[in-house]
């Protein structure tokens, strides 16, 4: 019995999930384990690495400040569980649904600060800046999943190519801008 039993590659992207946010790429890899359900039903187990990014218009930083064009970039460790259904015969076609965790193990942020605060004279002094920071983000960001694709026989073993968004219900970040994980995969495979 092999440990993992499916490879992956893949690019993805953020999507425009707030009027404040902007398409980015990033890209990603992943091992996966497959256990038979029943007839019907596989149950794929894995682990993936992921960089994706994301860009904002402008966010909040306090009373006297805001950022403006920031992107953000996170690494993130990720542990997917999947429902698979596949139906056909030497091409199959499935769907998949489930749920993941992702560790985010750094992440960064840079853009441009303006900041207004009052100088000794009770004034309010203008200041911009670019900046480059660490992110700390010390829980895990938990989601679902759903994704489709096809297999194609490819000697004795199988090519696949799978697209899946990956819906982050907690934040990333928290404040008066939150910052979830959601983005689209597009990933060719190999499975044994």
């Amino acid at each position: 019995m092999q440990l993992f039993s499916e490879f992956r590659v893949s690019i993805n992207r953020n999507g425009r999930f707030t009027p404040n946010t902007r398409d980015k790429f990033g890209f990603g890899a992943g091992a996966y384990h497959t256990l038979k359900a029943n007839e019907m039903i596989d149950v794929l187990f894995g682990f993936e690495y992921n960089r994706t990014s994301q860009y904002l218009e402008s966010m909040y930083e306090g009373h006297v400040a805001n950022s403006t064009d920031l992107t953000y970039t996170f690494h993130s460790f990720s542990i997917p569980i999947t429902a698979r259904t596949t139906v056909g015969r030497k091409v199959n076609f499935f769907v998949d649904a489930g749920a993941f965790v992702d560790f985010i193990l750094a992440a960064t942020r840079k853009g441009t600060m303006h900041t207004y605060s009052p100088d000794e004279n009770g004034h309010f002094v203008y200041k911009e800046f670019d900046f480059s920071e660490r992110v700390k983000v010390f829980y895990p960001i938990y989601g679902v999943s759903v994704g489709m694709g096809i297999k194609i026989p490819l000697l004795k073993h199988e090519f696949l190519v799978r697209t899946e968004s990956k819906y982050g219900i907690n934040t990333i970040s928290q404040g008066m801008d939150s910052i979830f994980d959601r983005y689209y995969t597009l990933a060719i495979g190999y499975k044994l």
